[in-house]
């Protein structure tokens, strides 16, 4: 997986014409392969679909893939609002890490659910709690730059 950091993303405007122009954008071979480090090695390789729940509805995205002919590795392009493995987007994960009022949450957020709250609470509390604390002196954004292999 690669994560590309989008500057200026606002999270209702998102869509595939959007995610498309994005990743069109890229310069495939200024981007290192996350696996190998070999750079100009980075090709279109397939697709597949992917829900994320964005405020009142869900949208569905055609994820871009690319191979390495290097080391032959498969990776998303996956931008920085999206997190792997879940359809909930990054903002909403912060708003529920951050603040303890989870039921405006909650009402900014109709497609979410009390369990979904609960799960990425006990998530943050198991894995990324004592990540995120040794850069307690960091903004949040240098923050989740630092969890990206990739920034724009």
């Amino acid at each position: 997986m690669i994560t590309i950091f989008m500057k200026n993303f606002k999270k209702n405007l998102i869509n595939q014409a959007t995610y498309d122009d994005y990743i069109h954008s890229l310069t495939l071979s200024d981007i290192p392969c996350p696996y190998c480090n070999q750079v100009h090695s980075l090709i279109h390789h397939a697709n597949y679909t992917r829900s994320i729940k964005v405020l009142t509805h869900k949208v569905q995205l055609s994820i871009h893939r690319v191979l390495c002919t290097k080391c032959r590795t498969t990776h998303a392009l996956l931008p920085s609002f999206i997190v792997p493995y879940s359809q909930i987007d990054t903002s909403t994960m912060i708003s529920i890490v951050f603040h303890q009022d989870h039921h405006s949450v909650l009402e900014n957020n109709p497609l979410l659910e009390l369990s979904n709250i609960r799960y990425i609470l006990k998530q943050y509390n198991l894995q990324f709690k004592s990540f995120l604390s040794s850069f307690s002196s960091e903004p949040l954004i240098v923050i989740i730059q630092h969890c990206f292999y990739l920034c724009f």
